[in-house]
């Protein structure tokens, strides 16, 4: 037995050491990996400028996906504020971290790439989208403060924006602060399928666990939102000034009458289950959209609640369109 104990003592001395030795590898291995990136050694670690792409410049494709790439290995990239005139895709990214310090965007999507989701990508800060923000087959993407804007002058094709689609396969979508305003709608193949600021929706793939703390949609052309799937819940919305475009041109929108789209709503929920909102506001202009609420098809079983919702007076003069079928219950107007 006293001859075991050296031994013993030899061996986890040495397993240590090994463990050590790997430690430093790894540690080495990550510095080597972000050093192939570099461009500017002027700025610190995770500084966008470090590898070659700086705000209110002409931004290179292949360095910002150079950025991407090296976020998608782990390291966090921040975007010091100012315009990046680039649509920038998340491509079957995970586990990256961005921060963005009122950095403006030509577009955002967030897809898959191939058969790979884009999963558990956290964007804080403040991000400012001027075209479009696209969600397909990702899950687990928070987002901190987002602002979909019209600014024709900066945009890359020079049009007003196309809002925010949350599409097929999306689950678990966050947002502490949603803001979409002056939303386009004109009879335009641009526009061809903004039938909504904010869609949400997916044939036969509906997203699941969209949650947004506090949404406010403003001075859109067609209808403010169109809500479908399971399990989302909005804490707060406020909706003001839609349905004043064309619906010329205008393609459908998935689990719905193609006579819906075109007759514009503050606020759409369709076969919507287990889901709710806590406080909706809708405000509008005189003679603007055809329907302040539309209350679609759902399975009764799995209720979908407004607990409490506001009217101006304009809105109030808007009929409410309630499918016979509907399973969304508003408990208090106020």
């Amino acid at each position: 037995m006293k001859t075991l104990i050296p031994a013993i003592i030899i061996f986890l001395l040495l397993f240590s050491c090994d463990k050590k030795k790997e430690t430093i590898d790894n540690s080495k291995q990550t510095i080597d990996i972000e050093s192939e990136y570099v461009k500017d050694t002027l700025y610190k670690k995770g500084d966008a400028r470090r590898y070659g792409v700086y705000p209110n410049k002409p931004v290179n494709g292949k360095y910002l996906n150079a950025i991407i790439a090296l976020a998608d290995k782990g390291e966090q990239i921040t975007f010091p504020k100012g315009h990046y005139n680039i649509r920038f895709y998340l491509k079957g990214v995970t586990d990256a971290k961005f921060i963005f310090e009122d950095a403006i965007f030509g577009a955002l999507y967030v897809i898959e790439k191939d058969s790979i989701t884009s999963n558990k990508i956290e964007l804080k800060g403040k991000i400012t989208v001027l075209d479009k923000l696209f969600i397909r087959k990702s899950s687990n993407i928070n987002f901190e403060e987002v602002l979909v804007k019209t600014d024709t002058s900066k945009s890359i094709k020079h049009k007003k924006n196309r809002g925010v689609s949350i599409y097929i396969g999306a689950k678990n979508i966050h947002f502490n602060y949603l803001e979409i305003k002056n939303t386009g709608g004109g009879n335009n193949p641009y526009f061809k399928e903004v039938a909504a600021a904010l869609q949400v929706h997916g044939w036969n793939n509906n997203p699941e666990n969209v949650t947004i703390d506090e949404l406010k949609i403003s001075d859109v052309a067609r209808s403010a939102v169109y809500l479908t799937g399971n399990n989302h819940n909005i804490k707060k919305a406020t909706i003001t000034n839609y349905g004043f475009g064309s619906n010329k041109g205008l393609a459908g929108l998935g689990d719905a009458d193609k006579k819906d789209v075109n007759k514009f709503t503050g606020f759409w929920i369709n076969k919507c289950n287990f889901s709710n909102i806590d406080s909706l506001v809708i405000n509008t202009q005189p003679n603007k959209g055809k329907y302040s609420l539309h209350l679609g098809l759902g399975i009764s079983a799995n209720p979908t609640f407004i607990s409490n919702i506001h009217f101006n007076s304009n809105a109030k003069k808007l009929p409410i369109k309630t499918d016979k079928f509907t399973n969304v219950l508003v408990e208090n107007e106020y």
